[in-house]
């Protein structure tokens, strides 16, 4: 009984911490290792359940409705007042049923009862009578929903009880998470008033609402009364789990036999009234089900706790308000009109707001699902309206940085990014350094905050480096746009065709492309012309040959086609992500690439070791840029056109990651391609390209360039670095082995896979996997001796394959296989060519080499050549250059001698 009445306040009260009884609180991103299993004599299936998560919330959920749903049946008799003596029902049942735990030696923890700490609680039980009579009584007069919604306002006086008397405080995200409480309490109100109002009986509904607002406004003050109390006394009780319930129960019973005896009616025609006979023993049932289910709800909680988190049992116990509010729909025929179901959800979405206020972490990960129903409002911001638009996402944007994160110097730091980066394109529009000053501006700024964090030494918080990321390809990408803008036609390319900006955006319409919420913390990053095709909706221009029959559906008069199905997909796609990433996390975190679990574990087992922290750590991006990218396709910018001969949507314009494409990989382009995929179009077109000269090819300059940038642009971590070398040589080696050993497995004359082709998919695929989960783990583990300590638990074995394959193929062993291929082709009778899928997967047509993917040279050993090549040149310029003017001095001293001799 008492744990339900404080379940949402004595286990879960405002910044005072939520801590298991089975040990220190958990961290919700890393869970702990799996909880304890039970003693030998128990079943392994009932061990399993007894560590199951999703059992043990499903069971606190299901036992907190019922507790609701039978006091809410049993009180709302229309000639019941026996309060009093139903409580006492509950309490006696309750350590009725405690004892006989006790004997079977179910309950272990439980002292005996102690008179001198009995006096000290008794006070606490006097409160306790008051808060549990008052909420029976207001539970009697108003429906379920709105006592759920009005129980939501005592959250609000207990957070400024802890405020006055133990130095508690109120952070922006728990101040609007009481504004939405309140909002959800007078929705309710109004509602039920309305409905009451319109019933035959109005007079007599709205005096028995307005009683149970009374006892609500009671029930506020008594449970804010007991938590607050109880807070300043069981710090020095130390009390255990069993001990307060048995404690709150057993004092509790004499107060309420009294209460009743004095204060209610005992004769056999009321006893009568509140005991009809065709429901007597539903009654006496449900009396005695709720004192037991106390008990339930006690160890649910505590179980649920156990297993999962305290966070995870917050948010459960926020997202329960839900189907308690909706069971009194269900059970009782509450009116459901549009203001009830309007105020639910209000209170829902305070309830999850107020509990991620007080956990505070995982924030990432909430404020990618919050973006679902904001996308959704945004997105029915009417088309003609671009400006609210602007103001609803800037709002949006600001309100991640400040009121879930409070990251104040965040937004000064993307001001100063935004503003610097205008000011450049405003000022110097057209001048050619323009778009270079931009990039050294906003990769200077992100250094200094990148090198801050990274001295902080703390990898796993939440700061404005990650956002500062997207920006800077935002922004880049911007100031490039701009100066293509420029330029003529006849100078651009298909793609700045697209892109160029020929005329400044408004200040309004810049700062929602910089604040774009959805993609705001983690991606993806876009180019201003599609944000603005997106915000005046002429991204949505149907082609011409389109069949009408085969129009994109739309809602109202909106030209976003419906986008609910394909943004929910990525949404379940990315929670799934994170639930695999939480779960093997356990197993598989970063601590594994350094630590013996298993010290007898051979190298094939620290192999696998090493490749699952790495696909545990991919879990993580996939589950987040899923999420983010299911965000921008709701509110509409995930658009990417329509097939005019089926009329199916393609909604994978802004796509930065492609899961199965990664782990599939049969070679490591095709794996680096797949990965991060924004970030390679923004390395593409807006430097590897950039940086070379108009009509001409570019060169080991512009693989500098972009290996550099992409280094930079990562951050300072000597992991990052390692990993980036090391992948460029890999790359190297894994061309050699298209080039010269795959068209072994390729018929000659068609170039289709042979028979044995699929022995050699399935060797490339476990080669790519094994060799990339160690190039990837120093960008895990992050620093130089870290790093080099989890390769050296595996023998460095990439490290060695590489070198081996590269220099097999520098050996005379190369030409032998070019020689054995060259007979096999003239003995088809064709002539030897070099496919697109021998060459470079990503080569363009008749460029003449392979473009970087993130940074990474796809062939390292050409741009050493080149390079030294280059050096070769400009010696041999250097020398030339010196030789003139040796030549001009000697001419130069001759020339003087001979204007002597004439003089003489």
């Amino acid at each position: 009984m008492s744990d339900k009445k404080n379940e949402d306040y004595a286990i879960r009260m405002p910044d005072s911490g939520m801590r298991s009884p089975y040990g220190g609180e958990k961290d919700p991103f890393i869970p702990q290792r799996p909880a304890r299993v039970v003693s030998n004599q128990v079943l392994p299936q009932i061990a399993k359940i007894e560590n199951s998560p999703p059992i043990s919330i499903l069971a606190y959920c299901l036992s907190s409705i019922s507790m609701t749903v039978v006091n809410k049946y049993v009180v709302s008799g229309s000639e019941w007042n026996l309060n009093f003596f139903y409580l006492a029902v509950q309490s006696i049942v309750c350590i009725v049923t405690i004892e006989a735990c006790k004997q079977m030696g179910l309950i272990k923890n439980l002292a005996p009862f102690d008179i001198n700490k009995g006096k000290r609680w008794f006070p606490i039980s006097l409160l306790l009578v008051g808060m549990i009579y008052t909420s029976t009584k207001s539970l009697q007069f108003l429906s379920v929903p709105v006592y759920t919604i009005f129980k939501n306002l005592t959250i609000i006086v207990i957070a400024y009880g802890e405020v006055l008397w133990f130095g508690g405080s109120v952070t922006p995200l728990a101040l609007l998470s009481f504004g939405l409480m309140v909002l959800s309490s007078v929705v309710a109100a109004w509602a039920d008033t309305r409905s009451a109002a319109e019933t035959p009986e109005a007079a007599a509904a709205l005096a028995t609402l307005n009683a149970g607002y009374a006892w609500m406004g009671l029930n506020v003050f008594c449970t804010a009364s007991y938590v607050l109390g109880m807070r300043k006394v069981i710090k020095n009780m130390n009390f255990k789990d069993w001990d307060t319930m048995f404690y709150n129960n057993f004092l509790t019973i004499p107060v309420l036999i009294i209460c009743s005896l004095i204060a209610e009616d005992w004769s056999s025609v009321n006893l009568a009234k509140n005991f009809p006979p065709e429901t007597r023993n539903a009654l006496f049932i449900g009396m005695i089900y709720s004192g037991m289910a106390a008990i339930f709800i006690s160890y649910c909680s505590a179980w649920c706790i156990r297993v999962t988190s305290s966070t995870t049992y917050s948010m459960v116990g926020a997202l329960n308000k839900l189907p308690i509010a909706v069971s009194g729909l269900v059970f009782f025929s509450a009116p459901v009109t549009l203001g009830s179901v309007s105020a639910i959800f209000i209170g829902f979405v305070s309830g999850i707001v107020y509990a991620w206020a007080k956990v505070r972490q995982s924030q990432l990960i909430f404020s990618f699902l919050l973006s679902y129903p904001l996308a959704g409002l945004l997105k029915r911001v009417p088309d003609a309206r671009p400006h609210y638009k602007n103001l609803f996402i800037i709002g949006g944007g600001l309100f991640y940085l400040v009121g879930l994160y409070s990251l104040w110097t965040g937004v000064r730091t993307i001001l100063i990014a935004s503003a610097g980066t205008y000011a450049l394109t405003y000022y110097l529009r057209t001048s050619a350094y323009m778009p270079w000053i931009a990039f050294v501006f906003l990769m200077g700024h992100m250094a200094v905050n990148q090198l801050t964090r990274q001295f902080a030494d703390d990898p796993a918080s939440v700061d404005i480096t990650g956002a500062q990321m997207v920006l800077v390809m935002k922004l880049s990408a911007f100031a490039w746009n701009v100066a293509d803008g420029t330029l003529p036609e006849d100078q651009l390319s298909d793609f700045q065709k697209n892109s160029r900006i020929i005329k400044l955006p408004s200040l309004l319409d810049y700062a929602g492309y910089v604040f774009f919420f959805p993609s705001l913390m983690a991606g993806p990053s876009f180019d201003y012309n599609e944000y603005r095709g997106w915000i005046d909706c002429t991204m949505f221009e149907l082609p011409a040959n389109l069949d009408p029959t085969k129009k994109p559906p739309t809602r109202k008069k909106r030209r976003i086609p419906r986008s609910g199905t394909p943004a929910m997909l990525k949404l379940g796609s990315g929670l799934v992500w994170i639930y695999l990433f939480l779960n093997l996390s356990k197993w598989y975190s970063p601590s594994a690439l350094l630590n013996d679990r298993t010290p007898n574990a051979g190298f094939l087992r620290r192999v696998f070791v090493m490749h699952m922290v790495g696909f545990t750590t991919r879990m993580k991006y996939y589950g987040v840029w899923s999420m983010a990218e299911g965000s921008c396709i709701l509110a509409g910018l995930g658009y990417n056109g329509v097939d005019p001969a089926t009329g199916k949507v393609s909604w994978n314009r802004l796509q930065n990651i492609n899961p199965w494409g990664v782990e599939l990989a049969q070679n490591s382009r095709a794996y680096l391609e797949h990965w991060n995929m924004n970030t390679n179009k923004w390395l593409r077109y807006y430097i590897y390209l950039r940086v070379t000269p108009r009509n001409r090819k570019p060169g080991f300059r512009a693989s500098l360039a972009t290996f550099t940038t992409s280094a930079f642009w990562h951050g300072f971590y000597p992991g990052y670095y390692m990993s980036f070398v090391l992948a460029s040589f890999v790359q190297t080696a894994a061309k050699h082995f298209r080039r010269n050993v795959r068209p072994f497995f390729l018929d000659p004359v068609t170039q289709k896979p042979l028979p044995s082709k699929k022995y050699y998919d399935v060797a490339s695929w476990f080669a790519t996997q094994a060799t990339f989960s160690f190039v990837v783990a120093p960008f895990v583990v992050l620093r130089m001796d870290q790093s080099l300590q989890a390769w050296g638990r595996v023998y460095f074995y990439a490290i060695g394959t590489t070198a081996a394959s590269m220099a097999f193929f520098a050996s005379p062993a190369k030409a032998r296989l070019r020689a054995r291929l060259e007979e096999r082709t003239r003995a088809a009778g064709v002539q030897m060519v070099r496919s697109a899928s021998s060459e470079s997967l990503g080569a363009g047509a008749g460029a003449g080499r392979a473009e970087p993917v993130l940074g990474l040279s796809a062939d390292m050993g050409r741009d050493i050549d080149e390079a030294i090549q280059e050096l070769k040149s400009e010696v041999e310029r250097a020398q030339q250059k010196r030789r003139e003017q040796d030549a001009a001095r000697t001419q130069g001293k001759g020339k003087d001698k001979g204007k002597g001799g004439k003089a003489l």
